[in-house]
């Protein structure tokens, strides 16, 4: 397998631990190569099985449930190079719903994209979920539904009856790369930090017409100071309008802690 933390490379000392149950089948040190962590594990078991991990972080005195779970197979080797087998924390999402219409995106990644396992948690609450061609609705028969999977990289409308948080608990989404067609287009902010639209778009910006949220907008042909949405946040859905087919790949935000560190290495 292949190891990170938070998207970056685990240390030097950190463990991984592959459980059945509560039972440890194997542990191992992390191996460091090139500016990469990787683990080779050897899992004792004689049948099929269902496997998790556990990272330790050694620095940090924490230990991470991978959100990833594999079946054993026997005799065999599950992730050969160069198809390693990510490793990655599980990470909490919360989304605030307000009562009536949110426009909201994920960033992080389902086992299962279906609305009806994503919105359990307010399942109670919940009215409906749209995105620009499909909706869903829970208190219909399942096979009126049009909606039956949520998309990587795209925003939705949720109804709910009531204000009330709902968190989703997923791997980290790694860069997607966005198919938008000429026109309006309702799409996700995929990361955990917030970024200027104008870095955010940059791989768009000869074709991008304006930039909406629910109550701010931004257009890359007016002055600066008259675009009243500055930054994409996490959890929110945007409306992006470009003048022909093109794909929006958004680059990863500046880490502040990341970033300082580069200054100290080069000062």
């Amino acid at each position: 397998g292949i190891v990170t933390i938070d998207g970056q490379p685990a240390s030097d000392g950190d463990i991984v631990a592959a459980f059945v149950e509560d039972e440890c089948r194997a542990v191992n040190n992390v191996i460091i190569n090139d500016g990469k962590t990787y683990v080779t594990l050897l899992i004792q078991g004689e049948t099929k099985e269902d496997i998790r991990f556990k990272i330790g972080d050694v620095s940090e005195c924490k230990v991470y449930d991978v959100c990833r779970m594999i079946q054993a197979d026997p005799g065999n080797t599950i992730g050969t190079p160069p198809n390693y087998l990510p490793m990655e924390p599980c990470i909490d999402q919360t989304l605030n719903l307000n009562m009536g219409w949110n426009l909201i995106s994920f960033y992080v990644n389902f086992d299962d994209m279906s609305p009806t396992s994503v919105f359990d948690p307010v399942k109670s609450d919940l009215l409906q979920v749209k995105s620009t061609t499909q909706s869903y609705d829970p208190n219909v028969p399942p096979f009126l539904n049009t909606l039956q999977n949520l998309q990587e990289g795209y925003g939705y409308w949720v109804k709910v009856n009531n204000p009330v948080q709902l968190t989703s608990t997923g791997l980290p989404l790694d860069s997607v790369s966005i198919q938008l067609n000429a026109g309006w287009n309702l799409v996700a902010y995929p990361h955990q930090q917030n970024q200027s639209v104008s870095s955010a778009v940059n791989s768009i910006a000869s074709g991008l017409l304006q930039v909406k949220s629910t109550t701010q907008s931004y257009d890359p042909n007016v002055p600066a100071f008259l675009n009243t949405l500055q930054n994409f946040e996490p959890g929110k859905g945007y409306w992006v309008k470009v003048s022909d087919a093109v794909s929006l790949t958004y680059p990863e935000p500046v880490n502040l802690q990341s970033a300082m560190l580069q200054i100290g290495r080069a000062s």
